[in-house]
């Protein structure tokens, strides 16, 4: 029986996550960091971006822009 999975050099295994970052916007830049995480304030924020996170999700993409064939478990 033929297996036509690729080979990979690299196993990354652990946790996989998926970051929402919310857009602040231009009205925030001249707010203090203090103000904005005030207990209790309202703030207005746009809408967020998703980006992979975590370990294993870092990792592999590391590897993968520096060649290297690898897979990911998480």
């Amino acid at each position: 029986m033929k297996n036509d999975t690729p080979i990979s050099d690299v196993v990354v295994a652990g946790h996989i996550c998926l970051d929402m970052i919310p857009d602040m916007g231009s009205d925030q830049v001249s707010t203090s960091l203090e103000e904005i995480l005030t207990p209790g304030k309202l703030v207005s924020v746009g809408p967020a971006k998703t980006a992979t996170g975590g370990a294993v999700a870092n990792t592999g993409l590391a590897l993968h822009r520096l060649g290297l064939p690898s897979r990911w478990w998480g």
